[in-house]
């Protein structure tokens, strides 16, 4: 697939830690999906040890890796609300949360919105999707040609 012109996020901006978070729910699949601490039910044990963990001071990178996948699947699946604020710059200065714009700076923010935790069951649902979407596109791409 020719993916055209993509400009990564900027390092250590709100977009590139998003990121960051979703691609843990990629690189921890294979383990989500085969862990026998997974359940097919719909359970949240798994979103409560992450709370438990970072509610008594833990950093992330304690996470085992299928509470990473949980974290990154949570992460896949939130909203972002850009707002932008026309201001009037006086001393000329643009600071790191404006933009300026065909001669006009705007004040950005960004809000991180619908972090629905993940059930327990959840990577057995995102493979069997998965699954059903390439083979959709399979039978796509047989009609079409």
């Amino acid at each position: 697939m020719n993916v055209p012109n993509q400009n990564p996020p900027r390092p250590g901006s709100v977009l590139q830690q998003i990121l960051d978070v979703q691609l843990l729910a990629r690189d921890n699949l294979q383990l989500a999906a085969y862990a026998s601490a997974v359940d097919n039910e719909q359970s949240f044990k798994i979103v409560e040890r992450i709370t438990e963990k970072l509610s008594t001071g833990n950093s992330a990178t304690t996470l085992d890796g299928v509470e990473r996948y949980f974290l990154g699947a949570t992460a896949l699946d939130c909203s972002l609300m850009v707002t932008f604020q026309k201001v009037q710059s006086g001393d000329g200065k643009v600071s790191s949360s404006m933009i300026r714009v065909a001669d006009q700076n705007f004040i950005v923010s960004m809000t991180v919105m619908d972090l629905d935790p993940k059930a327990d069951s959840h990577p057995f649902k995102y493979i069997k999707q998965t699954r059903m979407s390439y083979k959709a596109q399979e039978d796509f791409l047989k009609r079409v040609s």
